[in-house]
């Protein structure tokens, strides 16, 4: 859906200005400390803030199609 601009099935379910809004870095180069936290001590790279669920969601589905394959 977010990949699609709001849209699910052809169905909108968000606007395209709810879709822009939600996928604006809101935070500029700030931290993500919830995230640094657990990255710490699982050795995961660190993210900046703005790398968002949006963001994470369409890089799973992204793997996940290209598993699939």
């Amino acid at each position: 859906m977010l990949r699609n601009g709001g849209e699910l099935d052809g169905t909108r379910i968000l606007s395209p200005a709810m879709i822009e809004y939600a996928s604006r870095n809101h935070t500029g180069e700030l931290r993500n400390v919830l995230f640094d936290y657990t990255a710490s001590y699982r050795g995961w790279e660190a993210w900046p803030g703005y790398i968002g669920l949006a963001f994470s969601c369409a890089a799973t589905a992204s793997l996940r199609a290209r598993s699939a394959h």
